[in-house]
């Protein structure tokens, strides 16, 4: 992150963003940070980078594994690597889709990325190997039970990042978790 004196007299600083990461699920939930993120990149005219990660397809195998003798086996193996493909290319179509309608408003994008690897660690290598100086991402917002069992990327993100980030969590709704 780059800071500089705005008046020379080095008691004001102005904080300038290069390169900001967008991860993105495809979900509603995701589109909240577009806002945000379009609306920082245009202040500090920086290029955005959106990114979606797909899970590795290793972990499913892994389960393909664990049936590798049973009956149907090598058909069970082929579907799992059928799915895989399968969400890689929704997952390609919906970054160009995003980085579209962000250059569509005037903001300068770096080629998307699709990658293989679990979400939080895939966000943190990809905003180091880019050198993004800012990750907008939205959040789920889960607690308890919900955070236990599902995790939380955004979690992982704030644990394992250097640089900043703004998490936007979802609208509070009654009676969900």
């Amino acid at each position: 992150m780059d800071s500089s004196s705005s008046s020379g007299r080095g008691d004001t600083h102005r904080v300038g963003y290069r390169r900001i990461l967008v991860p993105t699920d495809g979900s509603p939930l995701a589109e909240a940070a577009y806002v945000h993120a379009r609306a920082i990149s245009a202040e500090h005219r920086a290029d955005v980078v959106i990114l979606r990660s797909v899970v590795p397809r290793a972990n499913r195998l892994a389960l393909g594994g664990a049936v590798a003798m049973a009956p149907g086996a090598v058909q069970l193996l082929a579907t799992l690597n059928a799915d895989v493909e399968a969400e890689l290319e929704v997952a390609r179509a919906n970054v160009r889709e995003v980085r579209d309608a962000f250059e569509s408003r005037g903001v300068r994008c770096a080629p998307p990325r699709v990658v293989e690897g679990v979400p939080g660690e895939v966000i943190i290598r990809v905003a180091r190997d880019l050198r993004c100086d800012l990750i907008v991402m939205s959040t789920h917002g889960r607690s308890g039970l919900g955070r236990l069992v599902l995790g939380s990327v955004a979690q992982y993100v704030v644990a394992h990042l250097e640089d900043p980030a703004l998490l936007l969590c979802r609208p509070a709704h009654h009676g969900q978790p």
